[in-house]
């Protein structure tokens, strides 16, 4: 066992910010399981819901999600008729 043992790892900054990541990915999986939304898809929704006619560019900046991969979540998103184009 690595000297420190626990202890250690109850002091490593990236360690808990790995398991704070993971509780709350639990968390959200148990409060979303009916939507069947993604945190991303869920992220993309609350920005659109607080603010209409933003671009893709837009929820790019917001959100923090890569252009290719909101491109993604757009297209389903608009295919489950959850959002709209105008």
């Amino acid at each position: 066992m690595v000297k420190g043992g626990r202890d250690h790892l109850d002091r490593s900054a990236m360690h808990l910010l790995h398991r704070a990541g993971q509780c709350a990915a639990d968390i959200f999986a148990s409060e979303a399981r009916t939507s069947g939304l993604t945190p991303r898809q869920f992220a993309v929704l609350t920005i659109v819901a607080e603010e209409e006619g933003l671009t893709q560019t837009d929820l790019v900046e917001r959100t923090g999600i890569d252009r290719s991969t909101l491109a993604d979540i757009v297209g389903r998103l608009l295919g489950r008729g959850l959002i709209q184009r105008r």
